[in-house]
């Protein structure tokens, strides 16, 4: 089972190949706010989901832009 650490978020961050069957309907991606499908990174526990792309595109910015410390990001606790 693959599983990431991300800033966005305090609890490991578990891959899941097919979200739509495994999880809600309801959930959405906290990075883009669109429909979970595909791979998705998430912790079921706290309902925090991130599309594999969208972790993969955050991780690829911060990358190009240099950017060394996210203490400055202002991301709400509890996911949309």
């Amino acid at each position: 089972m693959a599983q990431i650490n991300h800033f966005l978020h305090e609890d490991p961050l578990v891959l899941t190949e097919e979200a739509e069957e495994e999880i809600n309907d309801e959930e959405v991606c906290c990075g883009c706010l669109n429909r979970l499908a595909g791979p998705v990174y998430g912790c079921t526990d706290c309902k925090f989901y991130l599309h594999k792309s969208c972790t993969e595109a955050l991780v690829s910015a911060i990358a190009v832009k240099g950017v060394t410390s996210v203490c400055m990001l202002n991301v709400p606790n509890d996911p949309p």
